[in-house]
């Protein structure tokens, strides 16, 4: 019995420590694994997306030239290849890991603005669409290298990747609401198609909200022609105020000063079609 008495608090000792060694080591194997299996399953997400959008992409009739592209997601980098139907065979586009093997251009965001594309919530456009060129952006777009020549045959693969890639469908629909925008320019835009020479973006100004109320954005190299969808605002166009209201239409000509503010108590829609050289 003494011997008895001696050893169960030993015993008991023994279960404590090895128990409290227990959890020591699955904390350890917690806090060593946990980020890394988190990691890899955003990665498995983010190249799942990809390969859905280059699934799609294979069947687009826009895929008129073989291209390679990055995309790199939260620091990682993927790339993708593409080749567009032949006589000779079909198309072609698949996703790797890694960046790409040569010089040329990548999109970079993050899993969560990759998700929102995936699920039609926001458009590669609008991801990217900023007023000026230090707006921060939940997408962006860059060369890999320093040394890559960014040409105007460049721009337009850069066009037709960012409209069509990133966009699954046939015939392709971009939807165009308060909900799948940004706010841009000072309210709520969602851009349409871009092409060189082209430009086009839907906006809704929500009341007390002022499209280019800052004087350096107020002039554009090449004419704007903007369409009056529905509700009314105010503009100032070249100095002169004056009211505008859904189912009208107004051109402004190169250098011309304009802003649109909403005083009202319903919201103003409009679409902006840019065209010419430099839009």
């Amino acid at each position: 019995m003494l011997i008895g008495l001696r050893t169960r608090p030993r015993r008991n000792r023994d279960r404590q420590l090895f128990f409290f060694e227990f959890l020591v080591v699955l904390t350890a194997a917690q806090l060593t694994l946990g980020p890394r299996a988190d990691f890899a399953q955003a990665d498995a997400e983010a190249r799942a997306i990809l390969e859905r959008f280059a699934e799609d992409y294979q069947r687009d009739p826009f895929l008129t030239e073989s291209v390679t592209f990055g995309v790199r997601v939260d620091g990682v980098w993927w790339h993708i290849e593409a080749r567009p139907w032949t006589e000779a065979g079909s198309a072609r586009v698949t996703v790797h890991e890694g960046k790409p093997p040569e010089p040329t251009f990548f999109f970079f965001t993050d899993l969560a603005t990759l998700g929102k594309l995936d699920r039609g919530e926001l458009n590669a456009r609008t991801a990217m669409g900023r007023a000026r060129h230090s707006d921060p952006v939940p997408m962006d777009i860059d060369p890999t290298d320093e040394g890559f020549v960014w040409t105007d045959s460049v721009s337009q693969t850069v066009d037709a990747v960012a409209n069509h890639f990133f966009l699954r469908g046939q015939p392709e629909i971009i939807p165009f609401n308060r909900d799948v925008s940004r706010v841009i320019h000072g309210a709520h835009a969602v851009l349409l198609y871009y092409h060189p020479g082209f430009r086009s973006v839907w906006y809704q100004v929500d009341p007390g909200q002022h499209i280019n109320k800052e004087e350096r954005d107020q002039t554009n190299p090449f004419p704007s022609f903007f369409v009056f969808v529905e509700g009314r605002g105010m503009a100032r166009i070249g100095g002169v105020e004056t009211e505008v209201v859904g189912g009208t239409s107004m051109l402004v000509q190169p250098g011309v000063t304009h802003e649109f503010w909403n005083p009202f108590d319903r919201p103003l829609s409009l679409i902006l079609v840019m065209f010419g050289e430099g839009a």
